[in-house]
């Protein structure tokens, strides 16, 4: 499992992961797994939220590998979902991409295995063990969009340790960091 989150302010969108995985069979038992990567840029337009249950591995950075350039975040979502787990995709796994379009930060999210994208005009998305902001340890609503990229990822990175406080064993492990700006995708060092 995981938890990533993105916060969506007026200078940008910042997207958090934790990197904690568990590996198994199938039918279990689990254990926890090295750190893993699921925070992804792609194209430095766009950045990548992989979350849910399913080894990420060689997935996305296969797919990533693939992906032509597009021209809007729709259309890479569509593309990396194309290309994500070809020939057959992780059933319990989704994709938060977020991106700058046509004067917009834009974030869309896609459950993999119904492979519908929606974009979503929250400040605040999470998903993974907890899906709605107001399930996440510590949070307290508030303006997001005054605040600055370092104050968002302080806040994500809050939130998502406050989530592994609750959940270890299905969250955890240094928190992956990247900021969606109007010239490109920076992404940030991981925070522990």
């Amino acid at each position: 499992m995981t938890q990533v989150l993105a916060i969506t302010i007026s200078e940008g969108i910042v997207l958090a992961a934790d990197s904690h995985v568990l590996v198994g069979p199938p039918q279990g038992p689990f254990k926890a797994g090295p750190p893993e990567q699921k925070l992804f840029v792609i194209a430095n337009r766009y950045s990548a939220l992989t979350f849910g249950n399913g080894p990420v591995g060689d997935h996305v950075p296969s797919a990533i590998a693939t992906l032509p350039s597009m021209e809007n975040a729709y259309a890479m979502s569509q593309a990396f979902l194309t290309r994500f787990g070809s020939p057959t995709p992780p059933p319990e796994m989704g994709l938060l991409v977020g991106g700058y379009d046509s004067g917009a930060f834009v974030l869309f999210e896609t459950p993999i295995a119904s492979k519908k994208i929606r974009q979503l005009h929250t400040p605040i998305v999470c998903r993974g063990v907890v899906n709605e902001p107001t399930e996440l340890p510590g949070y307290e609503p508030r303006d997001f969009s005054a605040l600055s990229f370092d104050r968002a990822a302080a806040e994500a990175c809050r939130l998502i340790h406050a989530t592994s406080a609750l959940h270890p064993d299905k969250v955890g492990g240094p928190v992956q960091l990247a900021y969606v700006t109007k010239t490109g995708v920076k992404q940030a060092s991981e925070r522990m």
